[in-house]
């Protein structure tokens, strides 16, 4: 199989027969609830993803640990159907061991991973960290939010095979900053991208976490 010569390898060397499938599991405790139309409590995620052993295939294992805690301020007024202010606090990691190819790498920045970035535009990596905070207070019966959020490959994506990250000369790490407003399922944010101080408007559909 030819390498790119304008790119770095991405590819791992050719295997005399097809690639096994992959195991894949995740064991999730979520004990949240919904006030008012807001999650409350606290949810838990671990995944995992191990590749199956076979002549000449390469071996690998990727584990990711989400950690969210939704955390109720104070308790709407009886009968009020306002969803009542909430601190949201949430963390994720996560590791590769063994060969992998770029695209099996995790890739850093976006909508769900840090805000105000593309998806990738951090970089690829093995390993890194994830950290948010969030505060969302009713307004009108609204939730109007404002969040920071951060992300690290520490240090992993020179690991990988070719390094895209230095490769295409991303940061490797990244903060953004924000706010919007929650309609229903709509979410409207105005995220900063802290590495270049340029901010975005974006319209989301769904929990960001």
């Amino acid at each position: 199989m030819l390498q790119s010569t304008q790119a770095p390898p991405h590819l791992l060397p050719p295997s005399p027969s097809p690639p096994p499938p992959n195991n894949q599991g995740a064991l999730t405790r979520d004990a949240t609830y919904f006030l008012n139309g807001t999650p409350v409590g606290a949810r838990d995620i671990f995944t995992m993803e191990q590749s199956l052993l076979g002549t000449g295939m390469p071996m690998f294992n990727k584990h990711t640990a989400s950690l969210t805690r939704f955390i109720k301020l104070r308790s709407p007024s009886a009968g009020s159907l306002a969803p009542p202010p909430v601190l949201v606090l949430h963390a994720r990691a996560g590791n590769c061991i063994g060969d992998l190819a770029a695209h099996d790498l995790y890739n850093l920045g976006g909508p769900y991973s840090v805000r105000g970035y593309n998806v990738g535009e951090l970089g690829s990596c093995r390993t890194f960290l994830e950290t948010a905070i969030e505060a969302r207070v009713p307004v009108f019966g609204k939730h109007v939010f404002a969040f920071y959020e951060r992300g690290s490959d520490l240090g992993s994506a020179a690991t990988c095979r070719g390094n895209p990250t230095q490769y295409f000369r991303k940061p490797g790490r990244g903060s953004s900053i924000g706010g919007g407003v929650k309609i229903g399922g709509l979410r409207v944010e105005y995220a900063v991208d802290r590495n270049s101080g340029k901010g975005n408007l974006f319209f989301r559909y769904g929990e960001r976490y």
